[in-house]
């Protein structure tokens, strides 16, 4: 409750692996990030589970660098 209204500008996530448990616990209604930083290792980056869990959150892809690649809500 203490974090109740607070919103995320930008939310960078490398946590070594658990990348995409980081987001499935975030309640992406309460907390609305802006901007998301995430490491998506695999080759097919539209084949990844972390990118088709934020498709679906309503995310887009706008930059990709190796492994680093940002979302932006549509």
């Amino acid at each position: 409750n203490k974090f109740k209204d607070s919103k995320i500008d930008f939310l960078d996530i490398d946590v070594e692996g658990a990348d995409f448990k980081v987001l499935e616990g975030l309640s992406f209604e309460k907390f609305k990030p802006k901007l998301i930083c995430v490491e998506i290792h695999e080759k097919k980056i539209k084949e990844s589970k972390i990118y088709k869990f934020l498709i679906d959150k309503k995310y887009k892809l706008i930059w990709s660098g190796v492994f680093s690649h940002m979302f932006i809500p549509k």
